[in-house]
């Protein structure tokens, strides 16, 4: 039997920081994020304050994000006293952790399409580059196919690490 305990534990010098800046989140919820802010790390990414249902993933994924900065398919939504910006191309939406009357709307508008575009391409450089691992998490209940269609769409942009993360119940305890 092989000793796999070198191989799956971190080097004692990486920091907790430098450790959750090697992954990326896909997922349709904030908490990688907020792990991430906790420790001190703000990455930028698509999806760190961001949802994306996995269809709506995946159909950006098929299409590279193809118009999803256009100012046409960009909108800013109120909610819970913050402006929230909504891709409506693919139905993605994130936070701008700008309060409502903090910020003029149509300069704000501007900013994020320019930052989503930017992200987009980020997004797409990191899914090129096999050096993160992406962190899929999802609220709704995947099945099997769901998955082999999310390392499908991954694997187009090139090699890549997938974590699927998903809540523990009966039979399936954490860790």
């Amino acid at each position: 039997m092989n000793d796999l305990s070198d191989q799956t534990t971190a080097p004692a010098d990486i920091s907790d920081r430098d450790l959750v800046l090697s992954f990326e989140s896909l997922g349709d919820n904030c908490e990688l994020g907020v792990v991430q802010r906790l420790v001190g790390a703000e990455p930028l990414g698509l999806f760190l304050f961001a949802g994306a249902p996995l269809r709506h993933l995946l159909r950006a994924m098929a299409a590279r994000f193809e118009g999803m900065a256009d100012p046409d398919y960009v909108r800013l939504q109120p909610e819970n006293g913050e402006h929230m910006i909504r891709l409506t191309r693919y139905d993605f939406i994130y936070h701008t952790d700008v309060k409502i009357g903090e910020a003029d709307p149509q300069a704000l508008h501007r900013q994020h399409c320019r930052t989503a575009r930017f992200l987009a391409d980020k997004l797409i450089g990191d899914l090129e580059n096999p050096e993160k691992i992406f962190v899929f998490r999802q609220n709704e209940p995947l099945s099997a196919n769901d998955l082999v269609d999310l390392r499908a769409a991954l694997s187009r942009f090139g090699p890549s690490t997938l974590l699927w993360v998903t809540e523990a119940c009966p039979g399936h305890p954490p860790g």
